[in-house]
């Protein structure tokens, strides 16, 4: 993700786990994994990198491109 919460890489596992082409994620926000009404700001998450924090087994849901609830963790770091 850049620091503005846009995709800026997409590898095979994202393609196979969220169901987006590389082609058609990178450049979108991130907010588009997150399932509507989902508290889940992908702000709190660059915050912490901006701040030089490292979020380690972060578990919450995403959403798939077909619409698909999937549960991950996520890790990010500066």
């Amino acid at each position: 993700l850049s620091l503005e919460g846009h995709i800026t890489s997409w590898n095979k596992g994202a393609e196979t786990l969220y169901g987006y082409q590389s082609s058609e994620i990178i450049g979108e926000h991130a907010s588009i994994l997150i399932p509507e009404g989902k508290d889940d700001s992908i702000d709190n998450i660059i915050s912490k990198v901006k701040n030089n924090e490292k979020l380690d087994q972060y578990e919450t849901i995403r959403k798939r491109k077909d619409g698909q609830i999937t549960r991950v963790t996520v890790s990010v770091s500066p």
